[in-house]
């Protein structure tokens, strides 16, 4: 279906290149999805034009999901309150950036813009702003990121880099790996993985 956006786009000259070259480049798997649902993520994640990218979610979202975003977004996303709650009961609330982008596509200021939003999220809800949690969308950031980060006093940064930190002082402490929760046994009683094994 994105390849038909994509095809049309280029016909219509709004988009400089036909999918045949979307998919020389991002036509790859990765670790969790099949080919086709790779490719279609990294589309209308980073690949294609902001705009364009809109509205093929607007239309694959009224299609397939619903035709009220902001209904379904109360059913499935904690609200506000909800957080205050998780809050006051010990959790820790961290930023994944104001609007889900690949850092590393934005410009130094649409970088800044987005971090800063986050932070005042954080103060919004009472979550907090000095030594402060990132958790990179996508695992994605580049170096302006980090300066960006550091001069902000984030804390901690962690990517989608498959590993565990053994040792204190082994990773920058605003580039941490971490494991997803599909690399953890799905039981107690499940056997051991290369992961458990690792952390005893």
């Amino acid at each position: 279906m994105v390849n038909d956006w994509v095809d049309k786009a280029h016909e219509d000259k709004t988009l400089e290149k036909p999918s045949a070259d979307y998919m020389e480049e991002y036509y790859t798997p990765d670790r969790f999805d099949d080919i086709e649902t790779a490719y279609t993520k990294r589309m209308l994640q980073k690949a294609l034009p902001e705009d364009i990218r809109g509205e093929i979610i607007d239309d694959m979202f009224k299609r397939y999901v619903s035709d009220d975003p902001a209904d379904f977004g109360r059913a499935l996303y904690m609200d506000v309150d909800q957080l205050g709650k998780m809050l006051e009961d010990g959790m820790h609330i961290g930023s994944h950036g104001a609007r889900h982008y690949w850092l590393s596509h934005l410009s130094a200021a649409e970088q800044q813009v987005d971090i800063d939003a986050s932070l005042e999220f954080l103060a919004r809800i009472g979550a907090p702003t000095k030594q402060w949690i990132m958790c990179y969308p996508y695992g994605d950031f580049d170096d302006c990121a980090i300066t960006l980060l550091r001069e902000r006093d984030c804390a901690v940064g962690l990517t989608t880099q498959v590993d565990i930190v053994s040792e204190i002082g082994s990773f920058d402490p605003l580039t941490l790996p971490r494991l997803d929760t599909n690399d953890l046994p799905v039981s107690a009683s499940a056997e051991a993985n290369e992961w458990t094994r690792k952390a005893v």
